[in-house]
């Protein structure tokens, strides 16, 4: 198997990219606790607005696959007991 370059650089691209937002971010901007937990109380509506219903969703989502089902590794029964749930 031959190792294809592009798609490393891109990956090597993004983590390097990430730490040094991650570096900049704790050097300039947090100073406290509050800085980091909770943006500075800075991030405004506009960010704001979207998670809220998004967070509300996946907490009232239903599991997706009956435990018991996906243990027994009957993933037929599983994928039924879905389809029955989600009508």
């Amino acid at each position: 198997m031959k190792i294809q370059i592009v798609p490393v650089i891109i990956v090597c691209a993004y983590i390097v990219g990430m730490l040094l937002i991650g570096y900049l971010t704790n050097k300039f901007k947090i100073k406290t606790s509050t800085d980091y937990l909770l943006g500075g109380r800075r991030l405004g509506l506009f960010f704001v607005a979207p998670a809220l219903p998004q967070t509300m969703l996946a907490a009232e989502a239903p599991p997706v696959l009956p435990q018991k089902r996906l243990a027994a590794r009957d993933f037929q029964q599983a994928g039924m007991c879905l389809q029955q749930r989600l009508q």
